[in-house]
């Protein structure tokens, strides 16, 4: 699914402002930082959320914040979900033109006062810590970690668990995952260790790993378990 396919369902009590705000994060109508900075001097509220629903459905949303929206997936490959008729859909939101531009966005939005850490978001994968390893995003990533976004104790290094996904994982999407782990490791040597309800990420990623290249989970495997992972 893509941008065209879903409509943006407003959290209660969203200003129009607000609104705006995510629309541009969304359709990435934006073209400079300023434009967001000018939005919440304006009185636009950068912790604004929203969801994506399929259009002609009805269901429970999974909220995102302007911030999540922001992040791109450099691949093409799935990093938010949709609500639909059944079971969450995988959406991919378009490309910002350059690397250099989202990064400005996120900057503006944090500056603005968004958090960095999705505080009250009611699972990891909302986290836009999360939105970015998952997009396989090593700008955002590099963008939250400069503005001291905590990566410990949301298992920041696990596979993506993305069983709705319609196709196989790209080597292009499994190299870039590869350099986020990099990056994270070299930000926190720890985060290898930590478990996901008492499971190890070895574990996790066996168990996910259908929709990844052999080669890719014998690199991620060995990866993590010289970094700490049992």
């Amino acid at each position: 699914l893509g941008a065209d396919d879903v409509d943006i369902i407003f959290d209660e009590g969203v200003s129009p402002l607000s609104r705006q705000l995510l629309e541009g994060c969304i359709r990435r109508t934006f073209t400079f930082g300023a434009q967001v900075t000018s939005l919440i001097r304006e009185r636009a509220f950068p912790g604004a959320s929203g969801s994506l629903r399929v259009r002609g459905t009805r269901g429970t949303h999974s909220m995102y914040s302007c911030l999540c929206f922001a992040i791109d997936s450099p691949s093409n490959y799935p990093s938010l979900d949709a609500s639909g008729a059944g079971d969450p859909l995988p959406v991919v939101l378009p490309q910002w033109p350059s690397r250099e531009l989202q990064r400005d966005i996120i900057n503006a939005l944090i500056d603005g006062g968004a958090d960095v850490n999705g505080s009250g978001a009611e699972r990891f994968e909302q986290l836009p810590i999360k939105v970015a390893i998952r997009a396989g995003n090593l700008t955002a990533v590099e963008a939250l970690l400069a503005c001291q976004a905590n990566v410990r104790g949301v298992t920041a290094m696990e596979l993506p668990n993305r069983l709705g996904a319609a196709s196989s994982a790209t080597r292009e999407y499994e190299d870039l995952l590869i350099s986020v782990y990099r990056r994270l490791a070299q930000h926190d040597s720890t985060l290898a260790a930590e478990r996901s309800d008492q499971e190890s990420l070895v574990r996790l990623a066996i168990r996910r790993s259908r929709i990844f290249s052999q080669s890719f989970i014998d690199a991620y495997l060995t990866f993590i378990t010289s970094h700490g992972a049992d």
